[in-house]
């Protein structure tokens, strides 16, 4: 008999799989399994896998199997069993279940301890009955084994060893970076703390401090990013997704002129239910209105919160236009005073007189150009409506939903502002490949530029940054060399690459149909013998330290996306200004982004970004 399935039947099951049985002609679902539940039995069979080849050795009462598991990160030790079929069905258990620990915490260890980390499982006497108990082995020199706490189960010991492990490395950075900390931030008040800071002064004050304060070295900003995720790692994901909702379902019964303080603002939302728990297990009754606008004082107080909300970034703009604006007008004996004025200086510096003209030239036509820009970015005819709509406090329902209009309506158009490269894994599997093949080792590679920002344009190149792990620095030669190993791959003929050696960077050009498609790639060394980073622009910059000056900008726009838009608006005004504008460089319209942001109270005084 054949079962004919109506079309709707095929529409109401989306996740079923139809085909045609071999002993019948009638029709059936098969369920297909998700991408995760494929994942896990991938996973399961390479464990068994391994574990048919797992090391049988005997006990006083029988036999135990290893087996090892986590790239060779640790060895699974199963139950002793009577016969070696047994003891090997054992570690094949037992390594199912380490793996799945492993894949959550040997990331962790591998990033805080290099790649040769080891973890050893043994129980405490070697009898049957006696609590497993998990020691994490180091690769880092003068560090000896970490144990963990005794624990019924191989998974529990593994989690208490990476926590002592995780404990000691962070209070070991904590102290590498303990003076470069205090100093940036000398200024933190810690009695000035909101809330959740404000327990166990003495036990947090290094950890606020380390967070508090702005990294100058690229050692000093992984630190923060790590104490950063650190903390986040106390909080249970699982936990904070549930509870999203009825975050959000809270924070919309607020009033608008709280409810801007909360909206679209994770961390504060998370504030607000951790209070609103607090208050809950105390049994003390307090409105939810008076416990909000009380956090949002905190906040504010504290410097975690800027004076003026500006979530799309479209105030950071119209600041910037103002600023210029208002500099040009300035008699020239009463510019001394603006922000705009270090960058001509630094441009008188550079290139004398001329560069002063030009620079005046490039402001007054990308003042123009974002003048006439309004109408693109909000549907605004006047920046100065726009300005009045979004700085002031929200009162009533209508003002609320105007700002969050302009707001979207910003985000949108300056989001879509973006260099597209869809070939760029391909590309950076051709440079890592001949970086590999010039110096004869592992070579090190990261993004820099307005791609690690996030303040990139169509039109933006790609820069990445290297660093042989075989020598110091790069030489000339060295990039001759490079640029030989380029030119002479496959894949530079086969997909049109052009490669040219400039006076810094190798520039690799992927030349596509489409104009809007064309993929830049520069690839600089990290420490170059033949030619020193510039220092000039130091004082919109705000140090004559390039190193200094891009981990300055890098810690403000990193999780700023208001920033980032506001930048690339910019960028794309000056882009399309033309050639008069060409003194006024990507990296220094950040700069002024930032400076103009901060001295207007855009930006809180402290992120706290986690």
């Amino acid at each position: 008999m054949l079962t004919v399935f109506p079309k709707p039947s095929l529409r109401l099951c989306p996740d079923r799989l139809w085909y045609r049985q071999k002993s019948s002609i009638q029709l059936r679902a098969k369920p297909k399994l998700g991408m995760g539940a494929a994942r896990e039995k991938t996973r399961i069979k390479q464990i068994k896998s391994k574990a048919a080849k797992a090391k049988i050795c005997p006990a006083r009462e029988g036999w135990f199997a290893v087996v090892n598991v986590a790239k060779g990160s640790v060895d699974v030790p199963g139950d002793v069993a009577v016969t070696k079929s047994k003891a090997k069905q054992s570690a094949t258990e037992a390594a199912k279940e380490v793996a799945f620990a492993m894949d959550v915490v040997y990331p962790e260890l591998k990033e805080l301890f290099g790649p040769g980390v080891k973890v050893q499982l043994s129980r405490r006497s070697g009898d049957d009955q006696e609590p497993w108990v998990a020691i994490v082995v180091p690769s880092l020199e003068d560090w000896h084994p970490i144990e963990g706490e005794p624990a019924s189960s191989r998974r529990n010991a593994i989690h208490s060893a990476t926590m002592n492990a995780k404990l000691l490395r962070i209070e070991s950075l904590m102290t590498q970076e303990q003076d470069a900390s205090l100093k940036a931030s000398s200024k933190l008040i810690l009695s000035e703390s909101p809330p959740h800071l404000e327990f166990g002064q003495e036990a947090v004050s290094q950890f606020v401090r380390a967070l508090a304060s702005k990294p100058t070295s690229t050692q000093g900003l992984r630190t923060k990013h790590f104490l950063e995720r650190y903390y986040r790692s106390f909080q249970t994901p699982r936990k904070l997704v549930a509870r999203r909702h009825e975050a959000k379902t809270l924070v919309s019964t607020l009033p608008p002129d709280v409810r801007r303080h909360y909206f679209d603002n994770p961390v504060a939302q998370e504030h607000l239910l951790l209070m609103k728990d607090a208050m809950n297990a105390a049994s003390c009754e307090s409105p939810m209105l008076g416990l909000a606008r009380f956090i949002q004082l905190s906040a504010t107080k504290a410097g975690l919160a800027p004076e003026t909300w500006d979530r799309g970034g479209c105030l950071r703009f119209i600041s910037l236009l103002r600023e210029i604006q208002k500099y040009l007008k300035l008699p020239e004996g009463q510019r001394s005073g603006s922000v705009v004025h270090n960058m001509t200086l630094d441009a008188e510096d550079d290139s004398g007189k001329a560069g002063t003209i030009e620079t005046l030239r490039a402001l007054a036509a990308v003042a123009q150009k974002a003048e006439d820009s309004c109408k693109t970015y909000t549907d605004y005819s006047s920046w100065e409506d726009v300005w009045n709509i979004l700085s002031k406090v929200p009162g009533t329902e209508e003002d609320w939903n105007k700002q969050r209009t302009i707001d979207s309506r910003f985000k949108c158009r300056a989001n879509a502002l973006k260099s597209r490269r869809p070939h760029e894994l391909q590309v950076l599997s051709y440079i890592q490949r001949n970086l590999d093949r010039a110096f004869g080792g592992k070579v090190r590679m990261e993004r820099s530029g307005s791609t690690l920002k996030r303040t990139d344009i169509p039109g933006s190149d790609a820069d990445f940054k290297f660093q042989p792990d075989s020598q110091e620095s790069v030489s000339l030669a060295d990039m001759e060399r490079l640029e030989h190993y380029f030119k002479s791959d496959p894949f530079t003929d086969e997909f049109g690459m052009q490669v040219r050696l400039g006076k810094k960077a190798m520039k690799n050009t992927l030349i596509a149909q489409d104009i809007d498609r064309d993929e830049r790639y520069e690839v600089l060394p990290i420490n170059p013998s033949y030619f020193e980073y510039e220092s000039n622009f130091a004082r919109i910059r705000g140090t004559d330290n390039h190193e200094e000056a891009d981990i300055s900008q890098l810690e403000y726009f990193r999780a700023n996306p208001a920033g980032q838009r506001a930048a690339k608006v910019w960028k794309q005004i000056v882009k399309e200004t033309g050639e008069v504008a060409q003194i006024l460089r990507g990296y220094r319209v950040e700069h002024l982004v930032e400076s103009v942001a901060v001295q207007r109270g855009l930006e809180p005084r402290f992120h706290d970004r986690k």
